[in-house]
């Protein structure tokens, strides 16, 4: 991570941060040897995000920010069953952990492990790790709001404001598109209790970008005559946001067939389902060919 982080820097110009990585691996069975702390979970989760996204990238202030994962998920997903059960000891799914010492910071642990989980569920058809209903899902008191352009622009954070990776609200989603959608109860569902689902998750998922500042929805940037310098102060977490926001669409509307590639005729019950799918799929062309100008050639996707 380090040697991402100053890839510029001639010290570090002959670093392989994946022999690193290798070298640390070896390390596990130690770490997994010792008692189970924050500070041992702080490192298998450090792990996994280097797995699962593979790649940082630098933005002007200083600051970090993750990218679209495509990493090793093979390799993460068994370092994040580690680390969830690592986390559920020390009590991090459980709201009341707050109130013990460094329990906020936990929580925060807590949100991230949510976060990568649910993304790999929604990406690579993994059955989640971590299951709703043994958590608890109460929103951190100073989470960023949806409504904040802090989530889009690159511009100071406060301490006193909490930002992940992606936004929490939109993990939240992702569970429930693959829990009523592609997990095996979701599939088992007749056809008029399927369109159900996608219709109150389309909503929800309008009401969540509806929650964002007018400047900052995705649609403004997804079209032929978005102008280059519109992207120019989008910091890469919002470009991550509007792309999830997208992927999620897509993955919405294409449960028509969600054990097969769609077809015309197995669109025929949802017809509008087809237009948004397609309609999503152009939308997020015109975004990355609208943002290709400001990728940078480690950035990966």
């Amino acid at each position: 991570m380090v040697t991402q982080m100053h890839r510029l820097d001639p010290a570090f110009a002959d670093a392989d941060p994946d022999a690193y990585m290798q070298t640390v691996l070896t390390l596990l069975p130690q770490v997994l040897m010792e008692e189970i702390s924050l500070r041992t979970l702080e490192t298998v989760v450090i792990l996994v995000g280097y797995l699962h996204h593979k790649s940082l990238e630098s933005v002007p202030n200083g600051q970090f920010s993750y990218i679209l994962p495509i990493g090793q998920a093979r390799s993460a997903s068994l370092l994040l069953a580690m680390a969830v059960r690592m986390l559920y000891s020390l009590g991090g799914n459980r709201y009341c952990v707050i109130h013990e010492a460094e329990g906020r910071h936990l929580r925060a642990v807590f949100w991230l492990c949510y976060g990568l989980d649910k993304d790999m569920a929604i990406r690579f058809g993994y059955p989640p790790l971590m299951k709703d209903e043994d958590c608890d899902l109460q929103l951190p008191e100073n989470y960023v709001l949806s409504s904040s352009d802090q989530q889009f622009f690159i511009k100071p954070l406060s301490s006193q404001e909490l930002l992940f990776p992606s936004d929490i609200r939109l993990s939240l989603i992702k569970s429930k598109v693959y829990r009523l959608l592609y997990s095996d109860y979701g599939r088992a569902q007749p056809e008029a209790r399927r369109l159900q689902y996608i219709r109150a998750l389309d909503q929800e998922l309008h009401d969540l970008k509806s929650s964002f500042p007018d400047s900052c929805w995705p649609d403004l940037f997804a079209t032929e005559n978005a102008r280059n310098y519109s992207f120019h102060d989008l910091s890469l977490r919002g470009v991550n946001l509007h792309l999830e926001y997208y992927f999620c669409l897509g993955k919405i509307h294409s449960a028509v067939s969600a054990c097969s590639q769609p077809s015309p005729q197995e669109w025929s019950f949802l017809p509008s389902s087809a237009e948004l799918f397609y309609q999503e799929s152009r939308s997020m062309l015109l975004y990355i060919y609208g943002i290709r100008d400001f990728l940078n050639w480690h950035t990966f996707w």
